[in-house]
């Protein structure tokens, strides 16, 4: 055997097989009818302090839980999918997050300096919706000068729409 052969066959058992699992897991994404969504906002329209997570005077825990198992009932009964009320709170602070996020960027873009275009994500009715509820446009914009800016912004956003 010459050196070549030699050297294959050195690296031949240094070679080690790994032999790797993997395993395949499948998730349901149960996905909320817009049905649900007008029925979420509208009964939290009628129960702003439920909304906005703020404790209700007089109210304990178990109450508080109790509204959230009726709204839940009534949520179900407008379709699939069917969630516990833990999983329609989880939705609904979903919603405001990412309402609150989109409603900050349009109130920073507003102030910004320096080039580019300005960036406007407009608000769909159920974000419009949940910004009645919880006036994160009035947190968002304070009174003055930026009240005019975010009446501005507000009617570039009628147009869009």
């Amino acid at each position: 055997m010459d050196n070549s052969s030699k050297k294959a066959g050195n690296n031949r058992k240094n070679i080690r097989i790994i032999k790797i699992d993997f395993l395949v897991y499948f998730t349901v994404f149960k996905k909320t009818s817009s049905a649900q969504f007008d029925v979420l906002v509208k009964e939290l329209e009628k129960n702003p302090d439920l909304a906005k997570g703020a404790p209700m005077f007089g109210a304990s825990k178990s109450l508080v839980e109790l509204q959230w198992n009726e709204l839940a009932n009534k949520l179900n009964a407008h379709g699939p999918p069917q969630r516990t009320a833990t999983e329609w709170k989880k939705i609904w602070a979903d919603l405001k997050s990412r309402t609150k996020k989109k409603i900050a960027e349009n109130a920073s873009s507003m102030h910004a300096t320096g080039g580019g275009p300005f960036r406007l994500s407009p608000l769909t009715d159920l974000e419009k919706a949940i910004d009645r509820i919880l006036l994160v446009s009035k947190a968002a914009t304070p009174s003055g000068t930026v009240l005019r800016q975010a009446q501005a912004i507000e009617s570039l956003q009628d147009k869009f729409v």
